[in-house]
């Protein structure tokens, strides 16, 4: 089961917003963007 945390983010699609989450990770501690997953954590088609 995915949850969000200072490591792990999930987003729904790719958008151009995106880049400010890489951006974010890329200044801290780094982390995993999975795309094609629901913030509650239903998989989309």
């Amino acid at each position: 089961m995915f949850q969000e945390s200072t490591t792990v983010e999930l987003k729904r699609e790719y958008t151009d917003d995106i880049k400010k989450t890489v951006l974010a990770f890329a200044n801290t501690d780094g982390g995993k963007i999975y795309i094609g997953i629901e913030d509650d954590v239903r998989w989309t088609d």
